[in-house]
């Protein structure tokens, strides 16, 4: 027994910073945001397309608003690692 735990294994969409709105906006975090907003069905529901490049710009921004409405959440623009809705 070697005393070492096995390494954890995270969600490949978990967050490690936030992202939006005076987010720290760490490419891998925005990618991930993009994909899941994509997966929501965004570009089905507002006809608008969501470029997934890591970059958080009005388009993300105007993306996590629309999930956070759609969930009645206050459309802060702003998503923690800690928000359940998007973990």
């Amino acid at each position: 027994m070697s005393g070492y735990q096995d390494p954890v294994l995270l969600h490949p969409s978990r967050l490690f910073s936030s992202v939006g709105t005076c987010g720290t906006n760490a490419a891998d975090d925005v990618k991930n945001i993009q994909k899941m907003m994509v997966n929501a069905g965004y570009q089905q529901a507002t006809g608008r397309v969501l470029e997934i490049n890591g970059r958080c710009g009005q388009a993300t921004i105007e993306a996590i608003r629309w999930y956070q409405r759609l969930l009645h959440m206050h459309p802060s623009g702003l998503v923690h690692p800690v928000d359940g809705a998007f973990m």
